[in-house]
């Protein structure tokens, strides 16, 4: 499989608080960003919401973060049109974390990419 050129990163705070884990089906969210000013409107802050889609073991292993925890998300990102013939450009997310708590905890427990092989030393021995 080669490598994808479609990764995102963003980061800001969750607007909403995520549906309960006893529910179905992906998990949709925003995310506020912020962004500065330009020309006339220099000094200013504007805020940018983000529609984010979390699926499976990601959205399991974020149920409990709340409106307003500051994340960082790494996704892909996807166009779908709506009822109403819209097209839309939403995030899908790969990883979730929150920031001051460890990588581990926000990523799912099945990883996408295989375990790196050992490195191979002259010292070990060959079995046959």
């Amino acid at each position: 499989m080669s490598a994808s050129l479609n990764q995102v990163l963003i980061i800001g705070t969750i607007t909403k608080n995520f549906p309960p884990r006893s529910e179905r089906g992906p998990a949709l969210l925003k995310i506020k960003t912020e962004r500065p000013g330009y020309g006339a409107a220099s000094g200013q802050v504007f805020a940018d919401y983000v529609p984010i889609t979390v699926f499976g073991r990601t959205r399991d292993a974020v149920a409990s973060f709340v409106e307003g925890d500051l994340v960082r998300v790494v996704g892909t990102v996807s166009e779908r049109k709506g009822t109403d013939d819209v097209y839309r450009v939403q995030i899908v997310a790969d990883e979730i974390m929150r920031f001051g708590e460890p990588a581990e905890q926000a990523r799912p427990q099945e990883s996408r990419r295989p375990a790196a092989p050992a490195p191979y030393s002259d010292s070990d021995e060959i079995p046959f």
